[in-house]
């Protein structure tokens, strides 16, 4: 796979950026693409906080695109990277396009990977989140 990198202008104005994330309880394995290429690949710890400050320090006045797999982080990563500036997306696992090698190679690597080319690609198909307002209103009336 390309791995580029960015010319040194520190103005990445009117430049996309699809960050593909592999969320776990401990670790966030982290894929950066723009134009075609993958510009970046790391792990983190799982904080919001830690990828914009990566994210805002390695291509200022980016437009940042991120998805990650629905299941373990819920929807609390999601509203902490969409407060933060990062225009995020939850996909169902099965909605991520694989092919044969993709799936028989199953890494936290491999999926971020995916997820960040498939997400540059405009293939992803968001699952509906409800906002915080919705979600706080559900838990009253599940309390009851």
């Amino acid at each position: 796979m390309p791995v580029s990198k960015l010319s040194h202008s520190r103005d990445f104005t009117g430049e996309n950026f699809y960050i593909g994330l592999d969320v776990h309880k401990k670790s966030w394995s982290v894929t950066v693409r723009t134009s075609n290429l993958e510009v970046g690949h790391f792990n983190q710890a799982p904080d919001p906080k830690a990828l914009h400050s990566y994210l805002t320090k390695k291509f200022p006045s980016g437009t940042y695109y991120s998805a990650y797999e629905a299941g373990f982080s819920e929807t609390s990563s999601h509203i902490a990277l969409c407060k933060l500036g990062i225009q995020n997306i939850i996909v169902h696992a099965s909605d991520i396009p694989n092919t044969d090698k993709e799936k028989k190679n199953k890494t936290d690597v491999h999926e971020s990977r995916s997820i960040a080319k498939y997400l540059e690609k405009g293939l992803l198909k968001p699952i509906h989140v409800l906002t915080e307002q919705a979600t706080r209103a559900k838990r009253v009336f599940q309390a009851t």
